[in-house]
């Protein structure tokens, strides 16, 4: 009862899927008593008679919808297959070059911090020692370096403070060893796809199309010190049975980092 009128620039715009499309415009406005404009289209589902170029204009924009998300992707792994760089955030350590949006190149005072972060995990250190390490020497996270180097300023006043996630993360990068790494989430929206994410197994990684920054056997010892400390903390969760492992309480998803202003959990140290 709060909208009684809906009106859009053409019917596309209202959706591409061509059954759901069809379905709001012949079922749920009417049910509803909501007047559907498409102005371009001169629809109006209050004008009496039947407009048979409807169904017609819903089933081409399903399938032109469908037809430019394959010509996209089409195009988008081809610059793949050249060890092209898509994304639009560029790996911690690397830059976009200035000839060429495709081409990373190294930025020497992240790539800086990026080995001082692996040569802190191969000394014992944890993603929560190296995060506190890089926040007391008040080092730019990830996302501060790309906003400064994008816009030549933070977009915050406070300061965003490295995350445990986000060190894990580049640890176990192959980036860093100069390879590509693409297809790690997939979505299809023209096939009804969301976004997902894609098992590393299914990765379309591609060796030597940069400059490392990481020697090969220190990323792959890294990656073997990850798993097993990952062993190790299951068995010592697997002794310990009774005691609580979540992050529960009375103040669960009331307090939050006064940075990042996420929800702060009570984690139990083993």
């Amino acid at each position: 009862g709060k909208i009684n009128c809906v009106i859009v620039k053409d019917l596309s715009r209202l959706g591409r899927n061509y059954v759901e499309t069809s379905n709001y415009i012949e079922r749920v406005f009417p049910f509803f008593h909501v007047r559907f404009l498409a102005v371009t289209d001169d629809f109006d589902s209050f004008r009496e008679g039947v407009d048979l170029t409807v169904p017609l204009k819903n089933i081409i924009n399903e399938f032109y919808s469908k037809d430019l998300a394959k010509k996209s992707s089409s195009a988008k792994k081809a610059l793949w297959r050249e060890g092209k760089f898509t994304g639009a955030w560029e790996p911690y350590g690397y830059r976009k070059s200035e000839q060429d949006k495709h081409q990373l190149v190294v930025d020497e005072e992240a790539a800086g911090h990026l080995r001082a972060i692996f040569s802190m995990y191969m000394d014992g250190c944890s993603y929560s020692d190296i995060a506190k390490e890089l926040n007391t020497l008040n080092v730019w996270s990830a996302q501060e370096s790309h906003e400064i180097r994008e816009y030549g300023k933070r977009k915050r006043e406070k300061k965003l403070l490295w995350q445990n996630a986000y060190i894990s993360q580049m640890l176990q990068n192959p980036v860093y060893i100069g390879a590509a790494v693409y297809g790690k989430t997939r979505r299809m929206l023209a096939d009804n796809m969301p976004l997902y994410l894609v098992p590393r197994s299914e990765w379309d990684i591609q060796e030597n199309v940069r400059e490392p920054l990481i020697e090969r056997t220190i990323f792959e010892k890294a990656i073997e010190t990850a798993k097993q400390r990952w062993k190790d903390c299951l068995e010592v969760w697997g002794v310990k049975e009774n005691r609580p492992h979540s992050g529960n309480g009375p103040l669960l998803g009331k307090i939050y980092c006064e940075n990042c202003r996420k929800k702060l959990r009570r984690k139990m140290c083993v």
